[in-house]
């Protein structure tokens, strides 16, 4: 649920078990959105998501290949 905080801030509002809401200042929902890339549609992600695996695996593959030597 997107909410207006104090001076037009946006804000998220996340429900909680017990009925409280707890909110996310403006400044931590855009680096949510930065992380999860929610300005993506699902093909833009998938590529997304399999390049940055890719370079994960690239850059473990010399250390796992070390550790396999062993």
């Amino acid at each position: 649920m997107h909410g207006r905080g104090g001076g037009g801030r946006r804000v998220l509002a996340t429900g909680h078990d017990e009925g409280m809401l707890e909110f996310i200042p403006s400044s931590s929902l855009a680096q949510l959105q930065e992380k999860f890339r929610l300005d993506l549609d699902d093909e833009e992600c998938i590529h997304f998501f399999q390049d940055l695996i890719n370079e994960s695996v690239k850059a473990l593959f010399p250390q796992i290949h070390r550790w396999a030597q062993y």
